[in-house]
Parts: structure tokens; C-alpha cells; sequence
């Protein structure tokens, strides 16, 4: 994960590089924002090949908690899936674990998200 200021000098970022960088500015005036770490509806969740999304909540008094995505360039909708909320990136990490073993005996990990509509 980049540092806000590495994404501007580099003018690019992962999604949790963007939203942390919007984080950081939104604080910056003074607005309540959390961090938001999930998934996104989309053709590659359906497909079974999703990824982790993230994007931030900000506190607007009188309206509660409401999302932006910096990645999409807007509001959150209802294809943004929160699995959790931190004041802090580290809070929720995508993928966090760990492993008791020999070495020589772990050979991979696989992970499928996969969205099922019921």
C-alpha cells in the first residue's frame, strides 16, 4: 500500500490507494470518514474472479454515513458490498492469515468469491 503522497507523485494507485488518499483529504477538512473494505458487483464477481474493492464513508450530520469511491469517480451504490469498516486502512486488511507448518508442506492457497443471487 502506497502512501497518499506516492499516489500523487506517482499519479496512480491501487483502489485502497485511492480511498486512502481520500481519506486523508476528507480528514484534512475536518469530516468524519472511515474506511470501507469489500467487494463490487460486477461481471467478475459473477464470473467467480472477484477481488477485495475498497472506498470510504464520510459523516454527513443529518443524513448519517454515505459512501464515495475514488476508483469509480463517485457515490457508492448498491453493488458496493462492505465486509468492513476501520478508522484506519490496516483495520481491515483483504486478506489476513496465518500458517502452522512446515513450509515444505504449504503448497498454495485459493480463494473464490463468487456472487450467487438468491
Amino acid at each position: 500500500m502506497q502512501t497518499p503522497a506516492e499516489t500523487i507523485e506517482k499519479g496512480a494507485g491501487s483502489c485502497r490507494d485511492l480511498a486512502t488518499l481520500l481519506l486523508d483529504a476528507v480528514r484534512s477538512r475536518g469530516i468524519a470518514a472511515r474506511f470501507a473494505s469489500g467487494y463490487m458487483e460486477c461481471s467478475a464477481a459473477e464470473a467467480g474472479h472477484a477481488s477485495t474493492h475498497a472506498w470510504i464513508e464520510i459523516y454527513l450530520p443529518g443524513h448519517g454515513w454515505r459512501g464515495y469511491d475514488p476508483t469509480a469517480g463517485g457515490k457508492t451504490s448498491e453493488r458496493h458490498v462492505a465486509t468492513g469498516l476501520s478508522n484506519h486502512p490496516r483495520g481491515v486488511m483483504p486478506v489476513v492469515g496465518s500458517y502452522y507448518g512446515r513450509a515444505a508442506e504449504f503448497k498454495a492457497m485459493t480463494v473464490v468469491v463468487k456472487l450467487t443471487r438468491g
